[in-house]
């Protein structure tokens, strides 16, 4: 028996330990005995006469052999020590190894939905579970690194909500919470060295510590291209280890063989319908038991997958929130990310996920900026058909105020409105001084924004070409040549 499974029911009863004495408090009473078993800590009271010390013989960090009869004073259970004795290390640390080993199983947890994809993929999940958990079990800090996006988010909170119990259990204080777990969001839906040099920085202080190992990193919603290699060598080079959870689509596998576990339905025969939520609740399942399943609806309606998807139909069942409700929380996760950026804000997260009066006021004010937005763009927007397909330019240099909605949301809510007046493909380009952010109609299945975007840094070499994304949804930043570049689009949609 552990301590961690004694309740009030227990009161009464005598049980015989092995653990090992944490601290000795001598009150002007009773002797305390702050007891661990490796899994969690108990206290422990012998009287022999007022201000006497009990077991003199016994001190801080002995091993021994506890008979307690459990008792509770002042609310919470505590232990009546009749016989304390001393023994080998040994039986104690094979205690530990017993306790670490079942803490490391990984249950035979079902999918929530039936999907070939996901079953593909259930070895990658196993491993990651099982990694995650040696990482809790060994101390190693978990940091998690996601998109600051609805998807992401949910993705990231559904992780944490499994994750951060087990690590209070390991650690059982507050401060060590904070030490030993970290959810970051990243406005870049990749690991930019902007966000790996503040990591790299964290890591190579806690050396000075010598306090714990390097890291294990999960990058959700994102990780999985060729702009996330530098980052991430780097902090494999660093003694980190790095699982990815993510759902954009490659060219090619840059990743895999650098990180330790890629989670990704493109390398099961997939698609980016099964987004990071979705994958991040189920590798949650497997880790820990986790209720908040409706995350994974969530982060679909967040990157606008089809309810009619077979996967996210049936994840919709499982939200028990009706569509619409769903649908208002994720664009008042986008307002709060927006807000957010880098910053973890723990707390007020998982309050906004709770909080329905907060939900509804930041929701509001949503609405409130988004509708001021949409009636500038209609001026700031040229309407253009080639070839049987209407593309919309939005200046979005003459329509963004640095508020919500940032550049992508805007391109993304004009598509949405445009997509109601005009019943041929469309391909919304939200044009910026350095990038052009897409949206394209999803009938159009032979564009590939990873293809325009090799055919330009062949076109153009010296204007420094990067990008990513979905398919049909995604950016490509340019460092010089705007309006050529522009013109080459223009040519590249009406092929």
């Amino acid at each position: 028996m552990s301590f961690k499974s004694l309740t009030k029911e227990d009161v009464g009863k005598t049980i015989k330990v092995i653990a090992k004495i944490d601290s000795v408090y001598q009150t002007s009473g009773p002797t305390i005995f702050f007891l661990t078993d490796g899994v969690s800590k108990f206290t422990a009271k012998a009287f022999l006469r007022p201000g006497t010390r009990a077991y003199p013989e016994i001190d801080k960090n002995a091993t021994v052999t506890a008979v307690l009869r459990i008792q509770e004073y002042e609310g919470s259970i505590e232990g009546s020590i009749s016989s304390l004795e001393k023994v080998n290390n040994d039986q104690y640390n094979q205690q530990l190894e017993q306790n670490r080993m079942k803490r490391l199983t990984i249950e035979n947890v079902p999918f929530l939905v039936k999907s070939e994809t996901l079953n593909s993929m259930r070895a990658s999940f196993e491993k990651a579970a099982y990694t995650i958990k040696q990482a809790i079990a060994d101390k190693r800090p978990i940091i998690i690194r996601h998109n600051a996006d609805c998807d992401g988010y949910s993705g990231g909170v559904a992780l944490e909500r499994a994750i951060l119990p087990l690590v209070k259990e390991q650690h059982t204080d507050s401060y060590n919470e904070w030490k030993f777990f970290r959810r970051l969001p990243s406005r870049a839906p990749f690991y930019p060295l902007s966000d790996a040099f503040p990591d790299m920085v964290s890591i190579t202080n806690e050396w000075l510590k010598k306090e714990s190992p390097s890291p294990l990193f999960i990058f959700v919603d994102s990780g999985s291209s060729e702009e996330d290699v530098a980052g991430m060598r780097s902090l494999k080079l660093l003694g980190s280890q790095i699982i990815v959870v993510n759902h954009h689509g490659f060219t090619q596998d840059h990743v895999s063989s650098i990180v330790d576990i890629h989670i990704n339905p493109y390398l099961f025969g997939g698609d980016a319908t099964l987004t990071a939520s979705m994958l991040g609740v189920e590798l949650s399942r497997l880790i820990n038991k986790m209720d908040s399943v409706f995350l994974a609806a969530l982060g679909g309606i967040g990157d606008k997958v089809e309810i009619e998807r077979i996967e996210m139909s049936q994840y919709l069942e499982h939200a028990k929130m009706s569509f619409e409700d769903l649908k208002k929380l994720s664009l008042t996760i986008d307002f709060a990310a927006y807000y957010l950026r880098s910053m973890e804000g723990r707390m007020l997260v998982s309050e906004l996920y709770n909080n329905k009066e907060l939900q509804e006021l930041w929701y509001e004010q949503a609405q409130k900026q988004i509708q001021q937005t949409l009636e500038v763009v209609g001026q700031n927007t040229i309407m253009t058909e080639v070839n049987n397909r209407m593309i919309a330019e939005i200046d979005l240099t003459r329509v963004s105020t640095n508020e919500f909605p940032p550049y992508g949301k805007i391109t993304g809510l004009t598509s949405d409105r445009l997509h109601d007046v005009y019943q041929k493909p469309l391909y919304v380009l939200g044009v910026a001084n350095d990038m052009i952010i897409f949206r394209v109609s999803k009938t159009e299945t032979h564009f590939s924004l990873r293809e325009l975007i090799s055919a330009l840094q062949k076109q153009f070499p010296s204007a420094s070409i990067s990008g990513g994304g979905h398919e049909r949804a995604g950016t490509i930043r340019f460092a010089s040549a705007r309006e050529e570049i522009l013109s080459f689009v223009h040519g590249w949609i009406g092929k």
